[in-house]
Formats: structure tokens, C-alpha cells, sequence
């Protein structure tokens, strides 16, 4: 847990979010991930890159998941679509 919450507002925060059914908290989630990708790029977008906008999303969000090879074979994919 965070040190910036405290404990009452940690267990208000649970309260609320588990008096949501199953399908309400994984909209939630959902709408937290689409927010946090838009944010992504937002910024991508601020670069002055010439590289295709989709190219630096899979970049940003996958470049440590993967080797530079495995990474370049999966750029290679997307720019020849």
C-alpha cells in the first residue's frame, strides 16, 4: 500500500470498488487500460518522430518484453501490412 493513503481510505477505496459486481470491475479495468494507452499516445504523438505512429506504440509498449531481433521482426510485421 501506498504511504500517501492512509488506511481509512485504503479500505474506503476496497469498499467501493468490491461493492461492484464482477462485470462492473472489469469495465473498470478496461476503461483504466484505454485511459492509460491514450495517455501513451498523447505523448507519442508530442515526438517529432517519423516513424509510423503504431510503430512507437509497440515500441513503448513492448520494446522490454522482447529481444531487439524478436522486436525487429515484429516491426518488420507491421510495416509491411
Amino acid at each position: 500500500m501506498s504511504t500517501d493513503t492512509s488506511i481509512e481510505a485504503h479500505k474506503k477505496q476496497r469498499e467501493i470498488i468490491f461493492s461492484k459486481t464482477v462485470s462492473e470491475r472489469f469495465m473498470m479495468g478496461m476503461d483504466m487500460s484505454d485511459f492509460g494507452i491514450q495517455l501513451v499516445i498523447d505523448n507519442l504523438k508530442k515526438n517529432s518522430s517519423r516513424e509510423p505512429l503504431k510503430i512507437q506504440l509497440i515500441k513503448r509498449l513492448y520494446g522490454k518484453d522482447f529481444s531487439p531481433e524478436e522486436m525487429e521482426q515484429i516491426v518488420n510485421h507491421f510495416k509491411n501490412r
